[in-house]
């Protein structure tokens, strides 16, 4: 469902009920542009500093947000609400600059986006900082403490004009009138400032209504200057909460501590907190509270796309969806409640959000019931693999079909494919992923515990590799070094120049320690290891060209 300014509101209500009731949401994001100027083995710390510029400069576009409710009777079978929230800041929030990426706008361009509803009819958002800005405001803006309170040298024409209105008020506060319309119209911020401050604080129950055009005033007893501000006081929230915009439904999620979930959270953790939560901080550690404080339950299927089951497929979302569909075809039963199969599109917000949210159903099922792949032949290229449907393992069912049709479809279906006699919550399978909990993907070779708890990579697993033959490929080379620490352990090069690159290791895939990892390696004569961390230290590494071509 397309969500623009127009429908927002009607469309927020429902989608609060959605999330209260929900076991998780999948989201994902579509921005203006991101910039990579790291190289893989540089320090999380000096990673995440380098990325908080890109995120300030771009700005998200679309959200694309999948609530999903399983369904008793398997563990594959869920309502799902889906929604397509297009962004734009607004103007009325304060002057608000960001930039574009020729790239970018290219790509979603080609993949049919419609600018029109983001520049035309986009939701606007800020983050919970502005919202609290213009909370202290309205706090402060109450009867008498309108009006700017800095000082400043009174001119000639101050005073004379406070001297004037000094009277008219004065001669005003003499009647019964419990309003008075001032005889200058048209009067600026400043002149209005000048009231408050000089004059009307001497009455404190005399008050600034309305100053379009002329300055009207109205004097109020106590009790109705109370309910005066009480009824400003909420007039105003309300405007602040409707300016708020998107930023209510992230809100939800947050007041309703339902699970997150994403796929490679890299930069959407980022635009997330940025823009949605507080202004990114210039520590790390800063970072993991501001988020892990917001979302306490995230999961990243990128992540969990290591597990032993999956590890041997490709871990971007396209390619593991279509991976784990041709070699675990179990079924997933999904009502899919407001949008087609029309509508359906890679890089569309609510379609990627749609996906991730699927993968990790297959994911939690393929896992608690311990399912071996089929065999399965892999297209013979990827324009082969592309003519393929996507979402072949996924029965979406009539939206018209109520819950209890579709527990019905998903117990028959269960049965055919031999789920467990056990039907276990959602609760009970997200345990098998527990050590995917909070961990999110922060570069291709790094990835962020985003529980503050927990200790920052050591890059102990980051192995520095030179003093090899120059003819050696990355392919022969990464054979080398498996050859030595095992052929099951996972691992990837990363290469700092033709003389040197980084072997990074997954510490999930190697029974040993990384200490003894680098012993093992150290007996090898194709070439030298050292910790990463040691050649840093004596100056080996060198800066990296940040777009170094990669060896075939």
């Amino acid at each position: 469902m397309d969500v623009l300014r127009e429908n927002f509101e009607e469309v927020k209500k429902e989608a609060k009920k959605a999330i209260r009731e929900c076991d998780f949401c999948s989201f994902d994001l579509e921005m203006t542009g991101i910039s990579h100027e790291t190289a893989a083995h540089d320090s999380i710390q000096l990673i995440y500093e380098r990325r908080c510029p890109s995120v300030r400069t771009f700005i998200p576009l679309q959200f694309g947000l999948a609530v999903w409710k399983k369904l008793p009777g398997s563990s594959s079978s869920y309502k799902c609400d889906s929604y397509c929230f297009f962004l734009m800041p607004s103007a009325e929030n304060g002057r608000f600059d960001f930039m574009c990426k020729t790239s970018s706008i290219e790509f979603l361009a080609q993949n049919n986006y419609d600018f029109n509803k983001t520049f035309r009819h986009g939701i606007s958002f800020f983050n919970r900082e502005m919202a609290d800005r213009m909370m202290r405001r309205i706090s402060g803006t109450m009867s008498n403490t309108q009006g700017n309170q800095t000082e400043r040298k009174l001119t000639d024409t101050d005073q004379a004009y406070i001297d004037k209105a000094r009277a008219e008020i004065e001669e005003w506060l003499k009647g019964e009138e419990k309003s008075y319309t001032m005889s200058q119209t048209n009067v600026h911020y400043y002149r209005r400032s000048l009231l408050q401050n000089h004059i009307l604080v001497e009455h404190p129950n005399v008050v600034i209504v309305s100053s379009n055009p002329a300055i009207e005033l109205k004097r109020f007893t106590d009790e109705e200057l109370a309910q005066y501000n009480e009824d400003l006081r909420k007039e105003r929230t309300r405007k602040v909460k409707k300016a708020a915009g998107f930023q209510r439904i992230v809100e939800y999620i947050i007041e309703y501590k339902k699970p997150l979930v994403g796929h490679n959270l890299s930069f959407d953790i980022c635009f997330l907190s940025e823009y949605f939560l507080r202004p990114l901080p210039p520590r790390i550690e800063q970072f993991r509270e501001i988020f892990h404080e917001a979302f306490p339950t995230v999961y990243d299927t990128k992540v969990i796309a290591t597990h032993p089951l999956f590890r041997d497929y490709p871990s971007y979302l396209e390619g593991h969806l279509r991976a784990i569909e041709r070699h675990f075809p179990e079924c997933v039963n999904v009502i899919h409640t407001n949008t087609t199969v029309d509508s359906f599109q890679l890089h569309n917000a609510s379609f990627d959000a749609l996906v991730t949210g699927i993968i990790f159903i297959k994911q939690l099922s393929i896992i608690d019931r311990k399912l071996n792949p089929i065999e399965a032949a892999a297209p013979a290229s990827k324009e082969e693999e592309q003519k393929i449907p996507l979402l072949t393992s996924v029965k979406l069912l009539d939206p018209a079909q109520t819950a209890e049709g579709a527990s019905e479809t998903a117990s028959s279906s269960s049965s055919s494919s031999g789920d467990n006699a056990m039907e276990k919550t959602f609760e009970g399978l997200v345990e098998g992923v527990a050590d995917f909990l909070n961990i999110a993907n922060f570069t291709v070779a790094c990835e962020l515990s985003l529980d503050p708890s927990k200790d920052l990579p050591s890059r102990d697993n980051f192995f520095y590799i030179s003093e090899f033959d120059e003819s050696h490929t990355t392919q022969t080379l990464l054979g080398a070094c498996l050859s030595v620490i095992g052929e099951n352990v996972s691992a990837k090069l990363n290469w700092i120049n033709a003389k040197a690159c980084v072997l990074i290791v997954d510490p999930r895939s190697s029974s040993r320690s990384m200490t003894e990892l680098l012993e093992v390696l150290g007996t090898s004569t194709v070439f030298r290891a050292k910790s990463l961390v040691e050649a840093e230290s004596n100056d080996a590494v060198e800066e990296p060209a940040r777009k170094r071509a990669r060896r075939s």
